[in-house]
């Protein structure tokens, strides 16, 4: 069980009453046998959570970000079919919304079974009211069984029962899905998924598929990955990147170790990636790229160093806007541009990595900088930081610089006792957010978690909200009858 108790502030007034509220929920994990088990919960609740890490998105697509709540990451890999960015179930549908805001999540339920021949699993979760939906019910169950010593072929079924919408009072969108999995050889991978979606209504009934082909060997890398994602699929509990796409990216990199390399250089590393885009419904090419990498030094201590280029061809049928206030207009671009970049040794004490991209971008220039550091000052000590800055010249007719900065601590005590916290600070939006995080294993698997989140809106953010200060203490017990 848990309890919590938090204080939220709205605005910068230190005499502000704040709003408090309280709350309890449960937990139940059951070993039905060695191979079984059975988790139950109810007022699910994730005020511990690690925050996500703010990005500054200036590609075409949508960002894919990563699960961080405890309940779902249970499992989470007898729930996958293959590749994140083509994925009919993706539980950060569950409990949040399209911004990441939380939604309630009124109960739950996951039974798995795993065995030298197959898994099973299935997950019943109830959300409740969110925005102009009453309530949804999500549904998933997965089945994957073993082939050979090197092979697995799988099925899954991913449901959304959305309440309180449209004309009849509900919503329901159902995914099917089979991918498999083989490793003939040791070096020869193949994996891949094709997925039907079923909507209620108008829309939403089409397909999506993934191929994905790779041969790893001591010299190198090769690899094909082909995505399909047609007009109408449409998995509401799951994940695309993009819709009515169809990807195709061979790779190549390789790891070459001559012996007239000098003494503290391990492997050169070149390499290419290829993206190339076409509308599925049309076959119209709309995006493309290339990343060279002639040039990547490896050193015996985790460091390396490299250069390369990305040509680049986009086709905009309707305006582009990377950040806020610049629009870059429809039209056709090709341009070109170069990166390097210098990473040291990832183990040190004091490690980080500098990263510089130049040249056109669309119909101006970009000037991009990535500073990231690692400073451990002490075995219980360590800081992080990055920093992000994008000068733009002459894009959509505008210049614009914006920012992202992100200082990281985390202080570990003890085993049982860490504090950690991050400022994200992000003048594309303009906004602040700082969150601190005291975690206290008091007794073995109970906890005592103190949260505290501040977010504000700067002036001139093209998208203002009030600023909000909140306060959480959440105690949580293991209990073992």
């Amino acid at each position: 069980p848990y309890v919590s108790a938090d204080a939220e502030v709205e605005g910068r007034g230190l005499t502000d009453d704040p709003d408090g509220t309280s709350d309890v929920g449960l937990d139940v994990k059951w070993a039905a046998s060695p191979n079984t088990v059975v988790d139950l919960t109810w007022n699910m609740d994730f005020a511990q959570a690690e925050v996500d890490r703010q990005v500054i998105n200036l590609e075409r697509f949508s960002v894919f970000f990563p699960e961080r709540r405890t309940f779902f990451l249970e499992s989470s890999r007898l729930f996958d079919t293959g590749i994140d960015l083509v994925s009919p179930f993706y539980s950060r549908r569950i409990g949040l919304d399209d911004t990441g805001a939380p939604v309630q999540v009124n109960g739950g339920a996951r039974v798995t079974h795993r065995s030298s021949r197959s898994s099973a699993g299935a997950m019943l979760v109830h959300q409740g009211e969110s925005g102009d939906v009453d309530g949804t019910v999500f549904g998933v169950g997965r089945y994957s069984l073993n082939v050979g010593e090197r092979g697995r072929v799988g099925a899954l079924v991913a449901t959304r029962h959305d309440q309180g919408l449209g004309p009849d009072g509900s919503s329901d969108n159902t995914a099917a899905a089979f991918d498999f999995f083989f490793r003939p050889t040791q070096a020869l991978t193949a994996r891949g998924m094709i997925s039907r979606t079923f909507t209620e209504g108008d829309g939403g009934d089409g397909w999506g598929a993934h191929t994905w082909i790779a041969y790893r060997a001591p010299w190198g890398y090769l690899g094909w990955l082909q995505e399909y994602i047609g007009e109408e699929w449409e998995p509401r509990t799951g994940f695309a990147f993009t819709h009515d796409v169809i990807t195709t990216s061979p790779a190549a990199s390789f790891d070459l170790r001559p012996d007239w390399l000098p003494s503290g250089v391990r492997a050169l590393r070149p390499g290419f990636t290829t993206y190339i885009f076409h509308r599925a419904s049309s076959g119209d090419f709309f995006s493309g790229s290339v990343r060279v990498s002639p040039l990547e030094v490896g050193f015996n201590n985790g460091g390396r160093v490299w250069f390369a280029f990305t040509p680049e061809w986009q086709e905009l049928s309707f305006p582009f806007r990377p950040v806020p206030g610049l629009e870059i207009p429809e039209g056709s671009y090709d341009f070109t541009r170069w990166e390097a970049a210098f990473e040291h040794d990832p183990s040190a004490d004091l490690s980080g990595s500098l990263t510089v991209g130049w040249g056109p971008f669309y119909d101006g220039n970009l000037t991009k900088t990535t500073l990231r550091t690692k400073v451990a000052l002490s075995s219980h000590l360590v800081a992080f930081g990055t920093w992000e800055r994008n000068d733009f010249q002459s894009v959509g007719g505008a210049d614009r610089t914006t920012n992202l900065l992100l200082p990281e601590i985390r202080l570990a005590a003890s085993p049982r006792l860490e504090l950690s916290g991050i400022w994200q600070y992000n003048t594309a939006v303009e906004a602040s957010s700082l969150n601190l995080r005291l975690a206290w294993e008091f007794r073995p698997l109970s906890f005592l978690y103190v949260v505290y989140n501040d977010n504000a809106s700067l002036d001139g953010a093209p998208s203002p909200f009030p600023t909000r200060r909140r306060l959480i203490v959440k105690g949580t017990w293991l209990w073992q009858p």
